[in-house]
């Protein structure tokens, strides 16, 4: 075989599972030869794995966005979460400083804080009003959280009040009243 032979052959395959085998015949019919050329068929099979490459990469882009959307949605959850206990925290100090403020203008006693009931200032008002009656005294409410009762003739001192306003975790009420003791003391020296 020359050259040129061996070039021609190399240009043919079988289709067909298994290659005949040379110079024997066979009782089937012969396969049929079609020509490729080779620089077709590379450059065909590298588009191909370029192809699937690109598809593949395309695939993982996808499911990385897609776990990285969950994982976004699951952090706004999270933060809306801890927005709504925030939010439902703030609303309770505030009616809780309301339920304080409307109780100590209508003479509530400190005791009886626990039963007013109310979501706004007016029937926070109202159920002061009819707890006051009920009770049957006017007397001046003792500050928050002092010792002494309510309807004794004791004031609570300066200093009671800071202690009750600390202990209770009033803060605002605490820093007032050591601005009026401060106060009071400088007035007291000059």
């Amino acid at each position: 075989m020359t050259n040129t032979e061996a070039n021609r052959d190399e240009r043919f395959f079988f289709i067909a599972d298994e290659p005949p085998t040379s110079g024997i015949p066979s009782a089937e019919p012969t396969p049929e030869l079609t020509t490729v050329k080779p620089e077709q068929n590379n450059a065909e099979n590298a588009a191909q794995r370029l192809l699937k490459k690109a598809q593949d990469e395309l695939a993982a882009a996808r499911q990385e966005l897609a776990a990285i959307k969950d994982a976004e949605m699951t952090e706004v959850e999270r933060l809306k979460k801890h927005a709504a206990e925030l939010e439902g925290r703030v609303q309770a100090s505030e009616l809780e400083a309301l339920c304080r403020k409307v109780a100590q203008e209508e003479n509530v006693p400190v005791e009886a804080l626990e039963y007013l009931s109310g979501h706004d200032e007016e029937s926070l008002r109202g159920s002061a009003r009819k707890l006051v009656t009920l009770i049957g005294s006017k007397a001046v409410p003792a500050a928050v959280g002092s010792r002494t009762q309510p309807g004794s003739s004791q004031t609570p001192t300066i200093d009671d009040q800071i202690t009750a306003a600390e202990r209770t975790g009033n803060r605002a009420l605490s820093i007032t009243l050591k601005n009026q003791k401060m106060r009071g003391s400088q007035a007291g020296i000059g």
